[in-house]
């Protein structure tokens, strides 16, 4: 358990970077794509992908810490 533990800690700082570099990839698409003003699709896509990985996640942090 303590071994799951401390690899939680570790891969925490992806997680984190990975969200990040959604933060940044919407912001270039934003810059990339002028006159754009709908919302983009493979963008909304991708964050929506994320978002069920990183509930996932936290689901995952919490069960491991109760244990």
């Amino acid at each position: 358990m303590q071994s799951m533990q401390t690899s939680i800690r570790r891969s925490q700082s992806r997680v984190d970077a990975v969200q990040q570099d959604l933060s940044t990839l919407k912001h270039l698409v934003v810059k990339t794509r002028p006159g754009i003003t709908r919302l983009h699709p493979d963008v909304e896509q991708l964050e929506n992908s994320l978002d069920l990985i990183i509930a996932r996640w936290e689901n995952l942090v919490i069960q491991v810490s109760e244990r």
